[in-house]
């Protein structure tokens, strides 16, 4: 049984850089074939399974999933932008204005994105952007 991530939450980095490429592939096409192609790579990557189990599932089953990952295109969380994150349980807070960014920390991002684009480089962009977050007491 395939098991598809149901938000974001359920999403790796590297899903995520495999999947945006795809994605924007998916949502610029107009051949009816090549945008469930599209999407059954999309399926595979985000159920972690091979790409012959999703094209063995029926069209009416691949649309009722495609239609279920509407949240792909959400860049909201509960109505707003989400600012922290938990990773193997410790807070995480991102800078919300561009002068909470030191300037070590610019130029780093700025490196990154440099340095063969955001996408490939998004695991090291959101380590610059998201700080361990610690209570002063």
């Amino acid at each position: 049984m395939m098991k598809i991530p149901k938000s974001w939450k359920g999403v790796t980095v590297e899903q995520f850089q495999e999947i945006l490429p795809i994605y924007k592939k998916a949502v610029e096409e107009t051949d009816s074939i090549k945008i469930i192609d599209h999407w059954v790579n999309i399926i595979a990557i985000l159920a972690d399974c091979q790409l012959d189990d999703v094209e063995a599932l029926s069209i009416p089953k691949i649309k009722a999933i495609i239609k279920s990952l509407n949240w792909l295109t959400l860049d909201k969380i509960n109505g707003s932008r989400k600012f922290t994150l938990y990773h193997n349980k410790k807070l995480y807070k991102a800078a919300k204005q561009a002068k909470d960014f030191n300037a070590g920390r610019y130029i780093e991002y700025k490196t990154f994105l440099g340095r063969g684009g955001l996408v490939k480089n998004l695991h090291l962009i959101l380590a610059t952007i998201y700080q361990p977050y610690f209570k002063s007491s």
